[in-house]
């Protein structure tokens, strides 16, 4: 099911090799403009009787200057990804030097002689290739750090992820082992919710389903605890129907319900009622996870932020959830606790839309 249905948000965030970038974004149009102007301004440092009239000129040199580099550079964008870096390097090179000596005499019999006495065309070409070199360096060091870093990222998602508590593998096993002599159906049943449990937390990191296919895992799941814990154990499903494909990244509400169970309904000797609310916006969604708190957890919620060991795993579990959220969305999307009406309440949204911050 997720192995057809997944996709990988972070393989859509990172490049495997050096992209050279637009060139024409805003912000970069921005710093063009403002780099013109501080340009223009340490140009006319050492010319005698500079003007206003001066430093307009060498203001517009400036960002038309840069803009004859960037236009066709951009231009160009998806044929330099495609060619070796130190070929794609040269050409960077080369199209800036001839872009600049293109505007040099284009404009050559407009600029004031003591603009032009100061700052002819082997000046220009020098600042051009300190400007080029400068930034191919950065965009290099930037991306290669940006790649390292996903790097680091894949293997704490990974880690995250694949996170399967071992007494849920061995409860699930004594209860398929305590049914087959007596009810081999079951059993079965429980073996192929366990697989497909196991088979998505093998998925490749950053994996999103289709948020059907998500509760489909969290009902299979809870299928396992219902036979572990029987009446004790409620969950009251209030799912509101998507209009749209919406999708998940896998493994995410799992784990919720896994929380629920071992730290809000198996403590209490009465059990309880675990209640998943999933809602819809014009932009998000909202899932929401609400169990039964124990008494002593309640007081140590209110008095001292969860400082027990159960709880300290139960606050360790979400901020793992948080941490993988925040690496595949980043602000877009929100996870909040709370303790109401002596329940434990996590929320989760999420935005619809499928791309990675």
């Amino acid at each position: 099911m997720a192995e057809k249905n997944g996709s990988s948000l972070l393989e859509r965030r990172e490049g495997s090799d050096y992209q050279f970038p637009s060139l024409l974004t805003v912000d970069k149009l921005v710093v063009m403009f403002l780099f013109s102007g501080a340009a223009a301004v340490v140009l006319l440092l050492n010319v005698p009787a500079a003007s206003f009239v001066h430093f307009r000129f060498g203001f517009i040199l400036c960002l038309c200057l840069l803009l004859s580099c960037a236009v066709p550079l951009t231009l160009l964008r998806n044929w330099l990804n495609k060619l070796p870096f130190r070929i794609a390097t040269a050409v960077v090179l080369l199209t800036s030097l001839s872009a600049v000596t293109l505007v040099h005499f284009l404009t050559v019999d407009y600029t004031p002689d003591t603009l032009l006495d100061h700052v002819g065309l082997s000046q220009r070409l020098m600042i051009a290739l300190v400007i080029c070199i400068s930034y191919l360096r950065y965009n290099y060091v930037r991306q290669s750090i940006q790649r390292r870093e996903e790097s680091e990222l894949h293997a704490r998602i990974q880690a995250l992820q694949s996170r399967i508590r071992p007494h849920f593998l061995f409860n699930s096993m004594n209860i398929i082992a305590s049914l087959i002599p007596v009810d081999p159906d079951t059993a079965e049943t429980v073996v192929e919710d366990l697989s497909e449990l196991f088979r998505a937390s093998l998925q490749e990191e950053g994996s999103e389903v289709n948020i059907e296919d998500e509760l489909d895992l969290c009902r299979r799941y809870m299928r396992i605890e219902f036979l572990r814990l029987g009446d004790r154990l409620n969950i009251d499903w209030q799912i509101e129907a998507a209009k749209d494909s919406v999708r998940i990244p896998l493994l995410t509400l799992q784990p919720l319900l896994e929380n629920a169970v071992y730290h809000g309904v198996a403590p209490l000797p009465e059990g309880g009622t675990i209640t998943v609310s999933l809602t819809y916006t014009q932009n998000s969604y909202t899932v929401k996870v609400c169990n039964p708190l124990p008494a002593q957890d309640l007081s140590q919620a209110v008095d001292s932020k969860y400082p027990s060991s159960q709880n300290r795993g139960n606050q360790l579990a979400i901020k793992n959830i948080r941490s993988r959220l925040d690496v595949l969305y980043g602000k877009r999307a929100r996870l909040e606790t709370r303790v109401s009406d002596h329940e434990f309440v996590t929320e989760i949204t999420l935005p619809k839309s499928p791309t990675a911050r």
